[in-house]
């Protein structure tokens, strides 16, 4: 997500070039009416390709995994590129703040838990003990003092699993599975996914929810997407798959069909790169 941040050195190395481009121009005399007309069909030419009114694909995205979390949910995701565009949705336009949503490599650095605190007292409150053996271990590390980093990844899990344990009234979500990483496979230990919509749901049963993937939507844009959205778009692949395979499974081939069906109308028509 690194282009972002160039904007406003875009902006003013832009504005740099256009006043350096007026007074080469204006040395020009007469022609300058005709190299500010060459400039603006450049600017034409270039705008199609860099408009981004009808890309929704990152809106949509975190919309739909709002939208996969019943009332009350926490979910813990390691994936930036739905994490940042929710952070926008709850904290800006007020969407679904009654969801829980904890980055899960922020949370290596003591800095986030002051997020923590203030967005959810209730967790942390409840949280407390692993909070603070987690925090004085990672201070040492953070300070460049002797740690032990078994002790740190032992507890960081224990901090994790305890959001899921000591909130049981709470649904519980990850945006990974257990073969994902180490932490997901130490994390999830004993529980069950079960894929929601865009997530996957932790459980200490077998049980598979209904879910209507209808409530789910996607908007593709008319210019052809680039690698980093398409990896985006290849996360609902994910979890379609999965779950279309755990509803065969259980013999539910209806319901499978009707997944399979709203992701072949969903992206059926997605530009190739």
């Amino acid at each position: 997500d690194i282009e972002a941040y160039y904007i406003p050195v875009i902006v003013v190395l832009a504005l740099f070039a256009l006043a350096g481009l007026d007074r080469m121009i204006y040395r020009l005399g007469r022609l300058r009416h005709i190299s500010w007309l060459l400039v603006l069909g450049v600017f034409l030419l270039n705008y199609p390709t860099q408009n981004h009114r009808d890309d929704w694909i990152a809106h949509d995205q975190a919309m739909n995994t709002l939208v996969s979390v019943d009332s009350n949910g926490i979910v813990i995701t390691d994936w930036w590129d739905c994490y940042a565009p929710i952070f926008y949705l709850q904290w800006v336009e007020g969407n679904r703040r009654d969801v829980c949503v904890i980055d899960k490599e922020l949370l290596r650095r003591s800095w986030y838990f002051k997020y923590l605190a203030r967005a959810y007292p209730w967790l942390m409150e409840r949280s407390r003990p692993e909070t603070e053996q987690f925090l004085a271990l990672l201070d040492r590390f953070e300070h460049n003092r002797p740690y032990d980093p078994q002790a740190i990844q032992v507890s960081y899990i224990n901090l994790l699993r305890s959001f899921f344990l000591k909130n049981p009234e709470r649904p519980a979500y990850v945006t990974f599975i257990h073969e994902g990483d180490r932490d997901a496979q130490e994390l999830l230990t004993g529980f069950n996914l079960v894929p929601m919509g865009m997530l996957m749901q932790v459980r200490v049963d077998t049980v598979v929810p209904e879910f209507d993937y209808q409530r789910l939507k996607v908007r593709l844009p008319r210019r052809r997407i680039d690698e980093r959205s398409r990896f985006n778009l290849d996360r609902y692949r994910l979890f379609v798959r999965r779950r279309i395979e755990i509803l065969q499974r259980q013999g539910r081939m209806a319901e499978a069909q009707a997944v399979a069906e709203w992701f072949g109308r969903s992206f059926l028509s997605a530009p190739v790169k």
